[in-house]
């Protein structure tokens, strides 16, 4: 028996290890322009474009286009493409003159996080050079969101340390004592407050990135309004909502004569589970492709990590060092367990995601944060596995020293966990470009078709046609792309011009989302022969 779980433990990690999951990156990459940066170009587009990796929030884009000299020029309204919400853009004015300009952009990604960057291209014959320019920091909102996260994560891991001390660490059959009861009640009020505190400096720090401005100047009324009818804004209300309710529901439960009785539980976990919910819904896993995986495991594992590192503080503060003690202890052990179980799991499936390589684990500022907190894990969990042993086999006092230690690494462990959501992950590995030869429909033609990069956004379409003898083909009247998504049936037909002496040519903005797209070659020979072939390719980023 113990073989088969060992067996079966390692199946699961190999399994994690080595199917292919969808790489997260939270924050959104800039993947390609028009115009394209360090361009030089003799006619301006209509607009500027920029493709990102990911989708982008709808709310408060911002593209700036300025001339060599920092003047600002008149642009259209910065919006999300309504095609493609990877796809940002901003009009231009048609008479745009001869110069260097820089496009400086700001945008949120799907995990509410504020990305800016700066690109430029040079217009015409102008003698003017492309200047250095820097993005502008936001270290100092960064720190804050951190503190904002740590306050959250503790208040959490109090919260649920409580929930789990009542749903059965102590015997339900034995009345809880007046003195274990009131230091419940404190911890459970401290709970309350650490996240209603996260939640306040949440709204302002959101406010910040979304709108766009300093959190000195996220207090102001209408910035705050401009907020909260955003859809993180929403989510936002929800939390303070369920909050309230929470803290309703607790101060109606310490009036009650039975205070801790599975409905009064089972439903604060129930709340308490929502707002775990809804900040996974702003953070890196809200970037992913794979949404439900991602958001279930960061729940998983804020949930895991919340019940040990709670667990173990609630005991040690509000259980009295008695006999009756240690058996709640022993049964703490056993949660402890499971919970490492799933902090082990979840853990390394996000890591997979996030972190996409193996070498981004160690050239990384995230890797490299990553591998500290899987290091104090390490720590912790053999400091548990020890205090569980020392438990079973020994008959004596509690090792309060120890234990004590292992809390404050968990503690450590969480601040870490604060930080890293807002660092910066690996970005995604350059695509593969698709090349593919097929035979044409019905002929003794071949068609080789390549796109590159093969992404969401600016591609380019080269065509080959070889005859039967192995020899370019390109008698053609006319050569036309179509490309078909297969999720909404949207096509888009465009014509491909001879290059060279063998192959045709196309570039445009006809891939706007992610999935399988079916791509139409059409050639019509000067004969009125049609050569045809479909080839299909899946666009993941």
């Amino acid at each position: 028996m113990k073989l088969l779980k060992r067996v079966s433990f390692f199946l699961i990690i190999l399994y994690l290890l080595i199917v292919p999951v969808q790489h997260v990156s939270a924050h959104a990459y800039l993947e390609n322009s028009n115009p394209a940066d360090q361009s030089h170009i003799q006619t301006a587009p209509e607009k500027v474009t920029l493709v990102f990796n990911e989708e982008i929030e709808a709310d408060f884009p911002l593209i700036e286009v300025k001339d060599s000299s920092g003047k600002q020029v008149e642009t259209g309204k910065t919006s999300v493409s309504k095609k493609n919400n990877h796809m940002v853009e901003a009009s231009l004015p048609a008479d745009l003159k001869a110069d260097v300009y820089s496009v400086s952009w700001r945008v949120v990604s799907a995990d509410g996080h504020a990305v800016t960057g700066i690109i430029s291209f040079k217009l015409g014959d102008t003698k003017a050079t492309f200047q250095v320019s820097e993005v502008p920091s936001s270290g100092a909102d960064l720190q804050i969101s951190s503190i904002q996260k740590a306050i959250l994560y503790i208040g959490f891991s109090l919260f649920i340390g409580v929930l789990v001390f009542g749903l059965g660490l102590y015997p339900r059959k034995e009345q809880i004592s007046e003195k274990i009861s009131g230091r419940l009640k404190k911890v459970t009020w401290i709970a309350l407050a650490l996240l209603g505190v996260a939640l306040l400096i949440q709204l302002f720090v959101q406010t910040s990135i979304t709108t766009g401005v300093s959190i000195s100047e996220s207090f102001g009324p209408s910035k705050l309004a401009a907020f909260l009818t955003t859809k993180t804004g929403y989510i936002w209300i929800s939390e303070f909502v369920v909050w309230l309710l929470l803290a309703i529901f607790t101060v109606m439960m310490f009036f009650k004569k039975k205070q801790w009785g599975w409905f009064a539980l089972l439903t604060e976990s129930a709340l308490i589970g929502y707002l775990i919910f809804a900040k996974a819904q702003n953070g890196h896993a809200a970037a992913s492709a794979d949404k439900i995986v991602s958001i279930t495991a960061d729940m998983l594992h804020m949930i895991a990590a919340s019940v040990w590192v709670g667990g173990i503080l609630v005991l040690l503060f509000v259980l009295p060092r008695t006999g009756k003690a240690r058996k709640v202890w022993i049964r703490f052990a056993i949660v402890a367990i499971i919970a490492v179980a799933s902090i082990l799991v979840s853990g390394l499936l996000m890591a997979v995601m996030n972190i996409g390589q193996m070498a981004n684990l160690f050239t990384t500022n995230y890797g490299k944060i990553l591998l500290f907190k899987i290091g104090l894990f390490i720590l912790m969990a053999l400091l548990g596995l020890g205090h569980y042993i020392y438990i079973k086999l020994k008959n004596q006092q509690l090792p309060f020293k120890t234990i004590l230690i292992e809390l404050i690494i968990g503690t450590i462990i969480l601040v870490v966990a604060s930080v890293l959501t807002n660092v910066q992950t690996p970005p995604p590995p350059a695509p593969k470009a698709f090349d593919e030869t097929i035979a044409a429909e019905g002929e003794k033609a071949k068609i080789n078709l390549r796109v590159e990069p093969a992404t969401v956004g600016q591609n380019q379409f080269i065509i080959t046609f070889t005859s039967a003898d192995g020899s370019a083909k390109t008698d053609f009247e006319q050569v036309t792309i179509t490309t078909k998504s297969t999720k909404t049936d949207e096509k888009s037909t465009f014509q491909a011009k001879l290059a060279n002496d063998t192959q045709y040519f196309a570039e445009g903005l006809y891939f706007n989302q992610t999935g399988k797209w079916e791509i139409t070659v059409h050639g019509l020979t000067k004969d009125f022969t049609d050569i045809n072939q479909t080839f299909t390719t899946n666009i993941t980023q």
